[in-house]
């Protein structure tokens, strides 16, 4: 007969109110929630006994709380209840744990200095993508807030000024974009309430780089068109000193000793620096990589030196129309890898088909039956990674 109207007046009780009850524990757990600062916790009234004992826990330890028979509630200490969190209230009787509940303790309302951060802090005039300002609140007691917060930003860009207006929604950081337009430098801030913000400041620059740093990565000495190696761009800045905006691309070109261009590279850069591999060149040589952005040259490295990968190119007619090329040994006195191309060619026809094939274990095998030309040549041209070889075609 008792139990039924207990149930009832469980259901009408404040979420902010932990329930205990020894006849039906399982029916008498509950959820609290408080600010941070709440120096005591209500109980169902009538519930507490001498007996009992509540033990709050989480993620800093455990610590028992004491019974205020003049208020009816627990004291929660200030070394707990100024910290938010989720925390677990146990009571005990004779040994017996009578009830686990859930006590949540959240931030209290945002006030002071909020946290905020602007990036990138050059960008293009003109630029549409802008700078983020993100912020984050605090309350008296350092807990992060999270809610609806009436916020000004205020901007004054070469003493041009302006103010936008947002309701921030429940979320632990808040988002703005601002815009430099044509101005060379913005100092932005924010308010809301008793909350204030640090000056920040962002700047408009053409959004060129206009100065970098390179470093080769060590690298295999053979020209084979094969290997590869790292180059690496930093201290990317732009005409006022500051690293340009994540994204920019740059240029990357490898020239040979008469500066004819290689290979061409596109390099995005990412915070201030960018990073990517090169692939060794076919021809031997000197090199040289050229870093460039806007038209203009903003390093350039030392210069590389490559040697061919092989001497010579041997060939043997093994029946009349089936020439072999190889085996192809490298100066390190190894087969030349797998896959690389062998290129052919008739003498003297500027019509004529030219023919790909691919070494394995250093040869290859051309049967020179299937390919067609429409002029008469003596000679053929065989060229492996820049290295080439005349071959009589009436040996």
């Amino acid at each position: 007969m008792y139990i039924i109207p207990l149930i009832i007046l469980l259901s009408c009780q404040s979420e902010s109110v932990i329930i205990i009850d020894e006849v039906v524990p399982e029916r008498t757990k509950s959820h609290a929630s408080v600010k941070a600062g709440t120096a005591q916790l209500p109980i169902f009234s009538g519930k507490h006994q001498p007996h009992h004992r509540y033990i709050l826990s989480g993620i800093n330890g455990s610590v028992a709380l004491s019974y205020n028979h003049e208020t009816g509630a627990l004291n929660i200490p200030s070394s707990i209840n100024t910290m938010a969190g989720v925390y677990t209230l146990t009571v005990i009787g004779d040994n017996n744990i009578i009830s686990n509940s859930t006590l949540t303790i959240t931030a209290a309302e945002a006030t002071g200095k909020a946290l905020s951060y602007l990036g990138p802090k050059t960008v293009p005039h003109n630029d549409q993508e802008g700078v983020m300002m993100t912020s984050a609140f605090f309350d008296r007691f350092n807990n992060m807030t999270r809610g609806q917060l009436n916020v000004k930003y205020f901007q004054n860009s070469d003493n041009q000024f302006a103010t936008i207006s947002e309701t921030t929604d429940n979320e632990y950081f808040t988002y703005q974009k601002l815009y430099v337009g044509n101005r060379d430098e913005s100092l932005v801030g924010l308010s809301a309430d008793s909350i204030y913000s640090d000056e920040l400041s962002f700047k408009g620059s053409s959004g060129c780089p206009t100065s970098a740093t390179i470093r080769i990565g060590d690298y295999y000495q053979i020209a084979d068109g094969t290997h590869t190696f790292d180059v690496i761009i930093n201290k990317i800045k732009d005409e006022d000193d500051e690293d340009v905006e994540m994204g920019t691309i740059l240029q990357a070109a490898l020239y040979d000793s008469a500066h004819r261009t290689a290979a061409i590279y596109q390099v995005m850069v990412i915070n201030g620096s960018a990073k990517f591999t090169m692939e060794n060149p076919q021809g031997a040589g000197a090199y040289h990589i050229a870093i460039s952005a806007c038209g203009t040259i903003l390093s350039d490295s030392e210069l590389l030196y490559f040697s061919q990968e092989f001497n010579e190119i041997p060939s043997k007619w093994i029946s009349s129309s089936i020439l072999k090329i190889g085996p192809v040994i490298s100066v390190l006195n190894q087969k030349v890898q797998n896959g690389t191309l062998v290129e052919f060619i008739y003498n003297g026809c500027p019509q004529a088909e030219k023919k790909s094939y691919i070494l394995e274990e250093g040869i290859c095998l051309i049967d020179t039956d299937d390919i067609i030309s429409e002029c008469k040549s003596n000679h053929i041209t065989i060229t492996i990674n820049g290295i080439s070889s005349i071959i009589d075609i009436t040996e």
